[in-house]
């Protein structure tokens, strides 16, 4: 199996969870979905992610480094990444391992 997860519920039409090598590796229940900006993401929400963030600044410069490198040249404009910028929070649990 690839390295991280994902969630591709949308891309896909069906709510599952794949690795980084687009595999599927269970199929999740979207419990919560909220819009937040990034200066609002708190710790707990940092350590949701199962990543291991000590801090929210950790958080922060790992998804900044992903968004920045992974993300934004792929997008029409390349926005750029402030306080303000909006993120879609899921929160799911696991229902099935495939």
């Amino acid at each position: 199996m690839g390295g991280h997860w994902g969630i591709s519920a949308r891309r896909w039409g069906s709510p599952r969870s794949i690795d980084s090598d687009e595999q599927t590796v269970g199929f999740i229940e979207l419990t919560q979905v909220e819009v937040i900006r990034v200066a609002d993401v708190e710790l707990d929400l940092a350590k949701e992610e199962g990543e291991e963030f000590e801090s929210v600044a950790d958080w922060r410069e790992a998804h900044e480094r992903f968004w920045r490198d992974e993300v934004i040249p792929a997008l029409p404009g390349q926005p750029e990444l402030s306080d303000e910028t909006p993120l879609v929070i899921e929160r799911f649990k696991l229902v099935e391992m495939s």
